[in-house]
């Protein structure tokens, strides 16, 4: 392909990113360790490409080829989403078993096979196997005259009737019922096949609960102008609006023509005269129907979808004996053939034109037809679920993730082989080098192993040194105590404005620094953050309003920019913490108890709902939390970490650790797809005969049910995770047994975090517990978790 051809193909009209054309013969490998050979492309979409393909890996693919690999740029959302929901919808066993309880002979749905992803030419990209089908309905429609027999129309309504019972059972809505999505049977022409599951939902809560009649400006207008129902008009998705698509397609199927073709760019009209036209039936009909007898059923059949409310369960049978009393009506035999009258095995071989613009022809002759050769173009197709990234090193830790394999320390910790006590020997070996240096005064430079980039490490800064925040105040550090990404942490004291001469009680600090480069990339994110939503003020005001007792989000206490030693650097006060969780976490043989887990993850939630509601993403809930207002991140990638969290801290480990220890991020993205849509298996490996932590499967099969921008709701996960903790067995009292004398924890990964002098103060305002008071205490004190924001 050359340059010139390759630019032409950078964007669709959609805006998504073209596929760059793949040569026969490529080998696919799916996640199932499938190899697929790949032949010659066969048809095109609105951004992906879809070729023949086969198993037999031995000889070419020919022109008989009974499989297809649908192909799109990895970035892209609506084949992520397909694949999502075949994974869940279209398997073979789960569509027989459904089949087989309904006597139904046929069900035009598409098998699942496989799926995965490919690096071609320096681009990923993701695919799909399918069966192979013949053309679709818009080709043969359009070759008809854009005319479809009586008999035709009807048996196709109850044909895909079937489909979106079907569907709709396993708690989606297809939302983009239309020709160009109905493809013929690659062997028979009297069965028709429901593809293209790109814009797809969940109408179904985590509870199995209709999602409530709620308009969602952002979501308007999803799907294909032409035949969106009205409650997708106003971004709502329901059964009755598959309904109302379809009968919008049998109307335009019978008649020709649709009363609002004419104002197809312009959206708010179109929706507009559909109201009028479904205010008044007997007009609509008119209008479409001047001098013929309009399809019989049909008029009964848009009258029953008027009858249904949002949340109702369509009766389906009901729908189809209209379908079938028309057929009757009519005087057809109730035989469910299709006599389309088009030749149906022809195929639409693209001639591509290059130049200033994307173009092409459409050459039809007598040979196979393709799944999706040349769909007809909707005027207007928001894709309202963009690419999803699935929470791996590359992404949720891009800037913190290690960088240098030869860090001793990091190598270490990063395989999981380490015992706390030697992390702690470690640690403090580390501190003792630097201590020595910056007991003279100078700057250290830290050798970080989270950053990527070493030109943001910060300077190990000297115990004493003076900093000046915002408002003129003074602030003196202490001892390092830890370390985050390219920032350094610090103990901190204010000496009493009012007697200056006052020596700072480093030793029993109550507020600590974090200090980074001014240059650095995540120092201003951090700031701002801290700057506009951790006021005090404006915590407490959220916490008051939501009744609650605690909010794990750090006060910002001041900051500032100061100059030292030619070099400029931010900083932040906050209150202090004690130890973070992952130290208590190791120390506890990297177990939590089911407890300790299920009440992490409400304190979290909590934590995540107020950033969220502030309009940001926290991205990192684990690691050294850098917050990044990405559009590829979204609230629900951040429960998903949550979840990944509460899943290591309550079984011990992850099935991707040894991949991530090793930066293998293609092999981790694998693992996480390979799990995305069987959670009993991913909670099998990591328990095996253990018992899982109560409601961690619901929250997982929630999170993977929300759409790219759905707002989660916070209360229905902390509602389920609340029950299974009481169904367990305890009580709902938010108290965390983390067999420690620390009162309140800080998440963050970083294991020196532990502060020594923080503990020597505690034990100066407490007496000391033997182990065995601590650990045989009946009633435990609540421990707190705050979760830094960055």
């Amino acid at each position: 392909m050359s340059r010139r051809e390759k630019k032409v193909r950078g964007k669709a009209a959609n805006g998504h990113q073209l596929a760059e054309r793949i040569p026969a013969g490529q080998i696919f490998t799916d996640l199932q360790k499938q190899r697929w050979i790949l032949g010659q492309s066969i048809g095109t979409g609105g951004f992906g490409e879809i070729y023949s393909a086969s198993n037999d890996l031995t000889k070419a693919v020919g022109s008989s080829a009974e499989f297809v690999i649908k192909v799109e740029p990895h970035a892209n959302g609506p084949l992520f989403t397909e694949i999502h929901v075949y994974h869940r919808v279209c398997k073979k066993e789960t569509i027989q078993e459904w089949k087989v309880k309904r006597k139904c002979k046929f069900l035009g749905i598409p098998t699942f096979i496989g799926a995965g992803s490919l690096d071609f030419n320096g681009s990923k990209y993701r695919f799909l196997v399918m069966e192979r089908f013949g053309n679709d309905l818009q080709k043969i429609w359009e070759g008809n005259g854009k005319k479809f027999s009586t008999k035709s129309v009807l048996n196709l309504g109850i044909q895909i009737l079937d489909v979106l019972e079907y569907i709709h059972e396993c708690g989606y809505v297809h939302c983009d019922v239309k020709a160009s999505n109905l493809l013929v049977g690659y062997k028979s022409s009297h069965q028709v096949y429901l593809v293209d599951f790109g814009l797809a939902c969940r109408y179904l809560t985590a509870e199995g609960v209709h999602k409530p009649d709620v308009p969602d400006p952002k979501k308007a207008h999803d799907g294909t102008i032409e035949y969106t129902s009205r409650d997708a008009h106003v971004g709502k998705f329901s059964r009755r609006g598959d309904l109302e698509i379809l009968a919008y397609n049998m109307l335009q199927w019978s008649c020709g023509k649709l009363p609002w073709e004419k104002d197809l760019r312009k959206t708010e009209a179109v929706k507009t005269i559909k109201n009028k036209y479904l205010d008044d039936l007997p007009e609509l009909f008119a209008e479409c129907f001047p001098k013929t007898t309009p399809c019989p059923g049909l008029f009964q059949f848009f009258k029953y979808i008027l009858t249904l409310g949002f949340t109702d369960a369509p009766k389906y049978e009901i729908c189809r004996r209209i379908m079938r009393d028309g057929l009757a009506e009519a005087g057809f035999k109730d035989d469910g053939k299709l006599d389309l009258t088009e030749v149906v095995r022809e195929v639409a071989k693209l001639k591509r034109v290059t130049g200033n613009k994307r173009e092409s022809k459409l050459v039809c002759q007598k040979a196979e037809s393709s799944e999706n050769s040349m769909k007809s173009t909707p005027v207007k197709r928001i894709v309202a679920a963009t690419s999803r990234k699935p929470c791996s090193p590359a992404q949720s830790n891009r800037v913190t993730r290690s960088s240098s394999k030869t860090n001793k320390l990091n190598s270490i910790t990063n395989i999981g082989i380490a015992t706390p006590a030697m992390l702690e020997v470690m640690e403090k070996n580390r501190q003792k080098e630097e201590t020595k240096l910056s007991k003279k005064g100078k700057a250290v430079k830290r050798t970080s192993p989270n950053s990527t980039n070493d030109a943001y490490v910060c300077f190990k800064l000297p115990v004493g040194q003076v900093l000046t925040d915002l408002l003129g105040q003074r602030w003196v550090l202490g001892k390092s105590i830890g370390a985050g990404g390219c920032a350094e942490i610090y103990t901190a004291d204010c000496p009493d404005p009012w007697y200056l001469g006052s020596k700072p009680k480093l030793l029993c600090a109550e507020y600590a620094i974090k200090i980074e480069l001014f240059t650095s990339p995540s120092a201003s994110n951090e700031r701002n953050f801290y700057s506009s939503f951790c006021r005090i003020e404006k915590i407490e005001q959220w916490r008051e309003r939501r009744k609650l007792k605690f909010l794990g989000v750090p006060r910002l206490i001041s900051s500032g920019v100061n100059e030292i030693d030619g070099s400029e650097y931010r900083f932040l006060v906050t209150e202090r913490f004690g130890n973070n969780l992952k130290m208590l976490w190791m120390r506890n043989g990297k177990m939590f108890s089911a407890k300790t887990v299920v009440n992490l993850g409400i304190q979290i939630l909590h934590v995540l709902e107020y950033v969220h509601d502030c309009g940001f993403l926290h991205n990192d809930v684990k690691a050294s939390n850098v917050l990044v207002d990405s559009e590829w991140f979204t609230r629900r990638a951040d429960l998903e970490m949550l979840a990944y969290t509460m899943l290591k801290w309550s079984s011990g480990k992850l099935p991707w650790e040894a991949e991530a220890a090793l930066d293998n991020c293609e092999a981790v993205e694998t693992q996480k797809n390979k799990y995305f849509n069987d959670v009993p298996k991913l909670l099998d490996e990591c328990y095996g005969d253990a018992t899982p932590c109560p409601g961690l499967e619901q929250f997982f099969d929630y999170i993977f049910a929300l759409d790219f921008e759905e707002t989660p709701e916070y209360d229905v996960c902390r509602r389920f995770l609340k029950r299974a903790l009481v169904e367990a067995g305890f009580k709902d009292d938010g108290k965390l047994d983390l067999k420690t004398k620390t009162k309140t924890v800080v998440v963050n990964e970083t294991p020196k975090l532990e502060m020594a002098a923080n503990d020597k103060a505690k034990t100066k305002r407490a007496p000391k517990r033997t182990r065995e008071e601590t650990e045989n205490s009946s009633d435990p004190s609540p421990v707190e978790c705050a979760l830094p924001v960055r």
